[in-house]
């Protein structure tokens, strides 16, 4: 188990993270790296570039986001953390 600090790093290096407080099985967090028209040298708004892929010369650029997957295999597009998750310890890698 882990905080949600430690849950999230995990996430921005590639991983998947669930809450052993979450009703539905099979729920986890993911990364979907933003992308740039051209390989990112330098921090966008804050965001790290190694959180980036370079795309083709008309590639929109795009944010990354935090995603999760519903026990139905749906995809939450840029999931939000609420309160309690923030604060709970009950974090773990899936």
């Amino acid at each position: 188990m882990m905080n949600f600090g430690n849950a999230i790093e995990h996430v921005k290096r590639g991983g998947r993270a669930a809450r052993m407080g979450w009703n539905g099985q099979n729920m986890f967090v993911y990364l979907n790296r933003g992308s740039m028209p051209v390989t990112a040298a330098f921090p966008v708004n804050g965001v790290a570039p190694n959180l980036f892929d370079a795309g083709s010369p008309d590639t929109i650029p795009r944010m990354p986001n935090f995603n999760l997957k519903t026990p139905d295999g749906m995809t939450v597009t840029g999931w939000v953390a609420s309160q309690v998750d923030m604060l709970a310890d009950d974090w773990f890698i899936c």
